[in-house]
């Protein structure tokens, strides 16, 4: 793994642990819960344009 900073190595040490202790989370009954977040960048009035809830984004 590489980043554009050069930190790649360091951030590849961090990461591939928590890939394995994730997986070894989802092999364990109810010991994993993932939570989705979609971030997006607001507009210059601090609205998003996204719908505010989930009915209305999936229509």
């Amino acid at each position: 793994m590489s980043s554009a900073n050069g930190r790649g190595g360091e951030r590849a040490r961090t990461w591939l642990p928590y890939l394995a202790t994730s997986a070894l989370g989802f092999e364990e009954k109810d010991q994993l819960t993932i939570h989705q977040v979609l971030a997006v960048r607001p507009s210059d009035d601090g609205s998003s344009g996204l719908p505010r809830t989930r009915s209305l984004w999936l229509g």
